[in-house]
């Protein structure tokens, strides 16, 4: 999360210089969104079993339901452009039910192998974070385009023994959106995003390797509160 954190710091040293020479608020707020994670994946199995390398891929998705907070700074002087920071709490898996697959081996050429037996798989995300960019285009309509970081967390069972190591994926993310007020005080976004993950790549401890590209298209309704 280094290139986040890093960027942050950025948005917030831009955003206090500006706000020490034009005129603009901060607004702090939820949102709601229904999330579909879709990715591609391949398993490479490695040369340090009895078995030679071989190469399985698959895709896998879900649907779900996700929260997050964020805050935002509105620059009046730049056209109402926006800087933001979103962070979404708790985690989400890639797929709605784990790959599950059963190795036997088959033949009298083809003797039992310790890699023999049932294999699971699943991946989680969590600890979502975007710093963002919000440019208006005409009466209240806006593209939105920031950078994201999430953690990828690998659970497998397998009778090798074999464990993944975390991974951190970061990706550009893109959309549309449209944003008016309420009150005194309050606002609501809805918009529209797709976020593009780089490919994902991490390698067990006994040599297998999974690399993994992952998109995540979310609708999000936003409220909002300035100040």
């Amino acid at each position: 999360m280094k290139k986040v954190r890093n960027l942050l710091v950025a948005a917030i040293a831009i955003v206090s210089l500006t706000t020490s020479a034009f005129a603009g608020n901060f607004g702090v707020g939820v949102t709601g969104s229904l999330a579909q994670i879709g990715g591609n994946g391949s398993l490479t199995e490695g040369t340090k079993g009895t078995e030679t390398e071989t190469e399985n891929s698959g895709s896998a998705n879900a649907t779900a339901v996700v929260g997050s907070l964020f805050i935002e700074y509105t620059a009046d002087a730049l056209m109402g452009m926006i800087i933001g920071f979103d962070y979404i709490p708790g985690e989400a898996d890639v797929n709605d039910k784990k790959l599950t697959r059963t190795d036997v081996s088959q033949g009298s050429l083809s003797p039992p192998t310790t890699d023999d037996g049932d294999y699971t798989a699943q991946a989680s995300l969590s600890d979502h974070m975007t710093v963002y960019v919000e440019l208006p285009i005409h009466a209240g309509m806006y593209g939105k385009v920031g950078y994201t970081e999430l953690d990828v967390d690998v659970t497998t069972t397998a009778v090798s023994g074999s464990t993944y190591n975390d991974q951190t994926a970061d990706g550009i993310v893109y959309g549309f959106g449209y944003k008016n007020d309420f009150g005194t005080n309050g606002y609501y976004k809805v918009e529209g995003t797709v976020t593009d993950f780089d490919t994902v790549k991490t390698v067990s401890t006994t040599g297998d390797s999974v690399s993994a590209d992952l998109d995540v298209t979310r609708a999000t309704f936003a409220l909002g509160y300035k100040f």
